[in-house]
């Protein structure tokens, strides 16, 4: 009797401590409810917002989850809760008045014209944009081996004014980007060890692609994107990692004419790293480390350093470096935004008061602009429930502060 006695006077003592550090743990939290996000106003005071995810792994129990972290104009976070889609991705119209959120098996357009949709499981995210001439939002995502019929699968969600529409891409996706109004693929064929480009239009509820086209990169390496494929009128862009025989890793910027599909590769960095120190300069955000503006790509690595590549001469330089000094590749739910003449980072220091915060850069010269702290973020982060983790996908920028 006296042995229950302890063990239910045991249980109680368990219950109260966690039942302390579970009220302590949300104290300070601005939680948005179903109600918050649904309101047509929501985003007209919100300067950001940040997507994190469980991974896939984590939802194995159906417990995994996501956060949207939005940051109103004083600084403030406070978090939207959905359920988790590893590598998922946010997306905002052009007029900026309408946000999609993504999770596993839904998209919710929030701000005006709000609508939820359900949609077909996906494990893995891979790529969205917003076409603006018919104010469509695709989404493409890494949908896995298809087992009726072999091949690869990435199944295609467009949302246009009429509603929701699917499609499928069959091939696994190296890299994909915006050309005006089409969306340009790269494809791995590894099966043959050959990749491919192809475009992407829509019109109404289809989707249509261009045949195939055989890129003709040497075949001494294996690639990877570290960047999004990004254009101008004559070439496609994009930021590759070639890894070699030696398992050393060079990185170059891959130019593709639009009419001819002949391509060059030109290196950005004086010579190959190790495989251990190539980690380091994967960008926080491989979907959004790249940008053109006035006939240069800008690229920012992951060791904070802003690399530009000049359009017209292929001349590669590096204009500057941001306020960040980590050298390990270890991250904090670090990422990165370009728009206009402007770079932003999401930054974290363990020294501030408020952890993380928001730099503004100038791609003219590279001067820091300003800074902005993000009230609360930090304790969004240490409610995640004991036992999981949630990684940052994506990083918008809504209005200027």
């Amino acid at each position: 009797m006296k042995k229950r006695y302890i063990v239910f006077v045991a249980a109680l003592i368990l219950l109260a401590v966690l039942s302390y550090i579970f009220f302590f743990s949300k104290r300070g939290l601005t939680i948005l409810s179903e109600a918050d996000i649904g309101h047509p106003s929501f985003l007209q005071d919100k300067q950001a917002v940040v997507y994190l995810s469980t991974t896939a792994d984590q939802d194995m129990d159906g417990k995994g989850f996501s956060y949207a972290i939005f940051i109103d104009r004083k600084g403030r976070a406070a978090g939207y809760q959905m359920k988790g889609l590893e590598s998922g991705n946010i997306n905002i119209s052009d007029d900026k008045k309408q946000l999609l959120l993504e999770t596993k098996d839904s998209i919710r357009l929030i701000g005006k014209k709000a609508a939820t949709y359900k949609t077909k499981y996906q494990h893995t995210g891979e790529y969205n944009t917003y076409l603006p001439k018919e104010q469509r939002f695709v989404n493409i995502y890494n949908s896995g081996f298809d087992k009726k019929n072999g091949g690869y699968n990435s199944n295609v969600i467009h949302i246009d004014r009429k509603g929701i529409h699917t499609a499928n891409i069959p091939h696994y996706l190296m890299s994909e980007g915006k050309d005006g109004e089409k969306v340009v693929i790269i494809g791995n064929e590894q099966e043959n060890d050959t990749y491919i480009m192809r475009s992407i239009t829509f019109a109404g509820t289809s989707m249509s692609m261009t045949d195939p086209v055989v890129l003709n990169l040497p075949k001494t390496m294996t690639y990877s994107s570290v960047s999004s494929i990004v254009s101008d009128a004559k070439y496609h862009y994009q930021v590759i990692a070639g890894i070699g025989e030696e398992e050393t890793e060079m990185t170059y910027v891959l130019r593709i004419d639009k009419e001819t599909a002949e391509v060059d590769l030109t290196p950005i960095y004086e010579k190959a790293r190790s495989f251990e120190d190539a980690i380091a300069i994967i960008p926080f955000d491989t979907e959004r480390s790249a940008y053109l503006y006035e006939d240069k790509l800008y690229y920012i690595d992951g060791l904070g350093d802003m690399i530009t590549f000049d359009t017209k001469t292929k001349a590669v330089s590096r204009k500057f470096k941001i306020d960040y000094h980590v050298t390990d590749g270890v991250r904090f739910h670090e990422q990165s935004y370009f728009e206009k003449d402007r770079l932003y980072v999401l930054r974290h220091d363990f020294d501030r008061k408020h952890k993380y915060y928001i730099e503004e850069y100038s791609l003219h010269n590279g001067e820091k602009v300003k800074e902005t702290d993000v009230i609360g973020m930090d304790k969004l982060l240490k409610s995640v429930p004991w036992g999981k983790k949630i990684y940052s996908y994506d990083f918008i920028m809504l209005q200027k502060e």
